[in-house]
C-alpha cells in the first residue's frame, strides 16, 4: 500500500494502485483529520473576535466618556 500524504497537513491520499478498502479508510481519516482542523480554526478565530470585541468596546467606553465630559480624561 502507497502512503501518499498532503504537503502541508499530512492527511492521507488515496492511490491508485492502493485496494480500495485501504484507500477507503484513508479517506475517512483525512476527512476526519479536515473537519477537526476546520473546528479547531473555527474555535481559535471565534477567540480572536471576541477579544478584539472587547478591546473595540472598551475603546469606545473611553472615547465616549471622553467625550461627554469633553476632556482626554482616557487615553485611547
Amino acid at each position: 500500500m502507497f502512503d501518499n500524504r498532503t504537503l502541508h497537513q499530512d492527511y492521507p491520499l488515496p492511490d491508485a494502485d492502493n485496494f480500495l478498502q485501504d484507500d477507503v479508510a484513508r479517506i475517512a481519516e483525512a476527512i476526519t483529520a479536515i473537519d477537526n482542523d476546520f473546528f479547531q480554526n473555527s474555535v481559535d478565530l471565534q477567540a480572536k473576535l471576541d477579544q478584539e470585541e472587547r478591546i473595540n468596546a472598551e475603546k469606545f467606553r473611553r472615547i465616549k466618556i471622553n467625550h461627554l465630559l469633553d476632556d482626554q480624561l482616557f487615553n485611547v
